[in-house]
């Protein structure tokens, strides 16, 4: 630090500006007791001084010592944000591995419902829907799903659980609300490279799919894709008349600061499938 005329006058002006407050503190002090004993004033005077002289030396002193400890301490920096981007790698490649397994055990427990359902009858198309219908739920190792989703343009097919949760979304995607029945079903999951980060590139009239735990698949298409605060909760789970939506799938986007959601429509009833073995891809 170079010392000079300028340095000293700005410090000066300064002093005289953070001591404005301790003047008019004064002032107030001397109105309301305008005899007051010296023994007083003095007291009042020193508080002010020592403060005034103790707060910029201390904050100095900090500033001082955050430096040295943050040039001591920068050359590890550039290891820390390495192992960081390793253990989100790591955590991303965990919840692929743990959503894809939860998929396996899905697909066997789907097969049997279907065999069940097409063993005497033909699939046929659903006539009407009832909002007022329950999902099925399965459960399997300890979490309840509801069925999987197909994504064929971004090779995406992931389980969905009823009800979503912190630790459930380490593993798949969750249920925040709604249902397929009542044509309102939101879909939250992490920004996992391999679960929702790739739905941001959806692009409009792309394919969507829902097969839930009867063997009924929901078809839809992208109908629109916008970014949502955090905050803004109702607008997330409620469709209005300009923006009318049959399912939402939602995640947070590069950094968390607000939520990108995909708004799909359904293009028709759903359909019981012949084979959990026969999802739509590409």
């Amino acid at each position: 630090m170079e010392w000079s005329f300028v340095f000293f006058l700005n410090s000066a002006l300064l002093g005289v500006g953070l001591a404005m407050d301790a003047f008019s503190v004064s002032m107030a002090n001397g109105l309301h007791d305008p005899k007051m004993g010296k023994d007083t004033m003095c007291r009042i005077a020193g508080t002010f001084g020592v403060f005034q002289a103790v707060m910029p030396m201390t904050g100095w002193i900090c500033v001082h010592t955050i430096v040295e400890l943050f040039s001591s301490f920068e050359t590890f920096i550039p290891w820390i944000a390495l192992a960081l981007l390793g253990y989100n790698q790591w955590d991303a490649n965990r919840a692929d591995k743990a959503s894809q397994d939860a998929l396996g055990k899905l697909e066997e427990t789907l097969t049997e419902t279907i065999e069940d359902k097409t063993k005497d009858e033909e699939p046929v198309v659903q006539p009407e829907l009832d909002p007022e219908q329950e999902m099925t739920v399965t459960d399997i190792d300890g979490w309840g799903y509801i069925g999987y989703l197909s994504i064929p343009s971004i090779g995406l097919e992931l389980p969905v659980m009823s009800e979503w949760s912190y630790a459930g979304l380490k593993v798949a995607p969750g249920r925040y609300s709604g249902s397929t029945y009542a044509d309102n079903m939101v879909v939250c999951a992490h920004n996992y490279a391999k679960h929702f980060s790739p739905i941001k590139w959806l692009a409009l009239g792309s394919e969507v799919y829902f097969t839930d735990m009867d063997g009924q698949r929901w078809s839809y298409e992208v109908s629109n894709v916008e970014t949502i605060q955090p905050t803004d909760i109702d607008k997330m789970i409620t469709a209005s008349d300009e923006d009318a939506w049959d399912l939402t799938l939602f995640t947070c986007t590069t950094g968390g600061r607000a939520r990108c959601a995909v708004r799909c429509t359904r293009t028709g009833y759903p359909v019981l499938e012949t084979s959990a073995a026969g999802r739509i891809t590409e």
